[in-house]
């Protein structure tokens, strides 16, 4: 298959096994970001709409299709000082060639995440959905609602489970209330014992008004990607808040980088 080929491949939910699913000639890889919006229109024939589209990344080399991809980095602000996380070095290793993972990231895709995957037997689902949670108001809106919007933002991975929720600093973002449906959802779908990585504010009164955008660089350090003015006040969540709060999880592991930042590692519990 030749690069052009590549470049227009639409990326459909991937069937158990290794490979990448490609299907000719549909969708500009420049839109991969948005597939989850994709509908009906993309099939071959015509149907209800359709279900959440992941990312496939296992099989071929993805070099090229990163480098052509439109994820780019903002420099509106300038990006913070690469930091070392890891906790999430530690997620990061079982992604391999041998065995079958679902990830899913509530934020963008970024050009860091599919270079880690790039050859690795993993379904990535993104569900670009973090700025969208962070405005959610548990005072605007009974819980049953705010639930059936969470549902629906947080789609599930069809047959499959997922192993691993990328959450980066998304859950400094929702009040105690809103924390328990979000994790509550987040449970519902993924395997007994997967993770969610996730970053608490601990040493700072004030962070951006919205979740920021976080990729890797090199092998073992992650990157802020966009830097917006710290404008909107941290809550500070603890560990107890967390183990009390986050609804048919556990917190596996916690540690304080020396950014300030609280990385955490939390299990869904077992049936």
């Amino acid at each position: 298959m030749s690069d052009e080929q590549r470049r227009v491949a639409l990326f459909q939910a991937q069937p158990e096994g290794l490979g990448l699913f490609l299907r000719p000639a549909a969708l500009s890889f420049a839109h991969v970001a948005g597939l989850h919006h994709t509908h009906s229109a993309l099939l071959g024939v015509k149907t209800a709409p359709a279900g959440c589209i992941g990312l496939v990344l296992a099989g071929p080399s993805m070099m090229t299709l990163v480098s052509s991809a439109s994820f780019k980095q903002s420099t509106s602000h300038g990006c913070d000082e690469p930091f070392s996380s890891p906790l999430f070095r530690e997620v990061a290793a079982q992604f391999d060639d041998t065995t079958r993972h679902v990830i899913l990231e509530l934020g963008s895709a970024s050009s860091g995440i599919l270079a880690l995957l790039q050859g690795k037997r993993c379904r990535l689902l993104v569900a670009n959905a973090a700025h969208t949670l962070s405005a959610l108001n548990e005072e605007s809106q009974d819980a049953e609602s705010l639930s059936q919007v969470v549902s629906t933002l947080i789609f599930d991975a069809g047959t499959e489970k997922v192993d691993t929720v990328l959450c980066w600093d998304l859950l400094n973002y929702l009040s105690l209330p809103l924390m328990k449906i979000f994790t509550s959802r987040l449970a519902t779908i993924m395997a007994p014992g997967g993770r969610v990585h996730a970053y608490i504010h601990s040493a700072d009164a004030t962070m951006p008004q919205y979740p920021q955008r976080y990729s890797l660089q090199g092998d073992d350090h992650v990157l802020r990607i966009n830097r917006d003015p710290d404008v909107r006040k941290t809550p500070r969540y603890s560990f107890g808040d967390l183990e009390k709060h986050a609804v048919g999880l556990h917190v596996d592991r916690s540690m304080l980088l020396r950014n300030g930042i609280q990385e955490y590692l939390l299990r869904a519990k077992q049936e």
